[in-house]
């Protein structure tokens, strides 16, 4: 209450915990070259959309396309005369923050230096960066592989996953043409997130590529488990099932971030805090401040943790949030540094479901 002045009623309200909201999961961003202009960027909406904007028949428009065709709502294009370095520099360096998957789409597939240069820009951002295999079967790229990673020039190689093969699909004028795997791929995991969350590992018998004949090249079950544990993605046919994409591994070999929606949901949370809390630049570092931090973040990973994204029966088991004097230095203080540290207990991927089977033999006594 306060002050009781005819007409005037003064009443001190406490500063509640300001929300933090989820950001966007599956906007795209494809990089990819076309035979004449527009050469610019602009966020599109459909596949119609970019035929009327960039018309005729390119890598790109076929990524595009079928990134709508599988789910996906929004992309990014970056049109470029022709997909080097420089070029995938710059394209990358425009892009705003809302973008979560980025591709560079080219036939065929993109070099290695023009990989590195997307991953080298692609550093700073909070971003998945797709990149297609460049081997002619498994045997090559389990060779090649084995020898060492693959050299995408990754600062983080957790924020990137390669998929493999390539794959068919029925173009115009019924023809079947071979194309890259990136469009589905990005439009699948798009999907993913929008039925089932970012924390759900965007493979296995639901990750159908959907408009997808068959994969352009085959794996055996050992040849893809081989594949997988190498770090790569490997998209198979599977009887009942369509074209799948069989597994979910990033490059790094950090066992914490090998799991593509592991990391995944982890950019996630970092991008929807770090906006969220960007209120407390104009705030006076103290313990009111580091009170109202702990409760917004806390509301935040409520919410998270009840759509089932983290592991942990409780709360206190899924994560922890630490705002106050433990978690900042006096020079923190001193140089107006606020530090919250959180803990988070992710669920992980069953990639591989291992059923051990006995059978009794007519002398066993039952």
């Amino acid at each position: 209450m306060g002050d009781e002045h005819p007409g005037v009623w003064i009443e001190e309200v406490p500063f509640e915990a300001r929300p933090i909201e989820g950001v966007a999961t599956s906007i795209a961003a494809f990089v990819g070259s076309i035979e004449s202009g527009p050469y610019d960027e602009a966020y599109i909406y459909s596949a119609q959309e970019f035929a009327q904007r960039w018309p005729g028949e390119s890598a790109l428009g076929t990524a595009v396309e079928e990134f709508f065709r599988n789910g996906g709502s929004v992309a990014r294009v970056s049109s470029v005369k022709k997909p080097s370095r420089k070029a995938v520099r710059r394209a990358i360096g425009h892009m705003d923050h809302d973008v979560t998957l980025i591709a560079v789409v080219a036939d065929p597939p993109a070099p290695l230096d023009v990989v590195a240069a997307a991953a080298d820009a692609a550093a700073s951002r909070r971003a998945m960066l797709l990149v297609e295999g460049p081997w002619a079967d498994a045997q090559s790229a389990i060779a090649g592989l084995s020898a060492g990673p693959l050299e995408t020039g990754a600062a983080d190689p957790a924020n990137v996953a390669v998929y493999w093969p390539r794959v068919r699909r029925t173009g115009r004028g019924g023809v079947v043409e071979t194309i890259s795997p990136l469009g589905p791929v990005a439009g699948m995991i798009a999907r993913t997130d929008a039925t089932r969350g970012v924390a759900t590992a965007p493979a296995g018998t639901g990750a159908t590529l959907q408009g997808v004949i068959e994969p352009a090249s085959t794996a055996t079950s050992i040849e893809a488990t081989a594949l997988n544990d190498l770090g790569v993605n490997v998209i198979r046919a599977l009887p009942q099932f369509g074209t799948v994409v069989w597994g979910s591994r990033t490059q790094s070999r950090d066992g914490e971030w090998k799991y593509v929606s592991i990391r995944r949901l982890f950019l996630f949370l970092e991008e929807s805090i770090d906006r969220g809390l960007g209120w407390v630049v104009f705030e006076p570092n103290g313990m009111e401040l580091w009170q109202r931090v702990r409760r917004s973040v806390t509301e935040f990973l409520l919410e998270i943790f009840r759509s089932g994204a983290f592991a942990g029966a409780t709360p206190d088991e899924a994560f922890f949030v630490k705002c106050d004097q433990t978690t900042m230095t006096q020079n923190d203080l001193d140089n107006g540094r606020l530090v919250c540290l959180i803990g988070i207990a992710p669920t992980r991927p069953a990639e591989f479901v291992i059923f051990r089977i006995g059978c009794w033999t007519a002398d066993a006594d039952v």
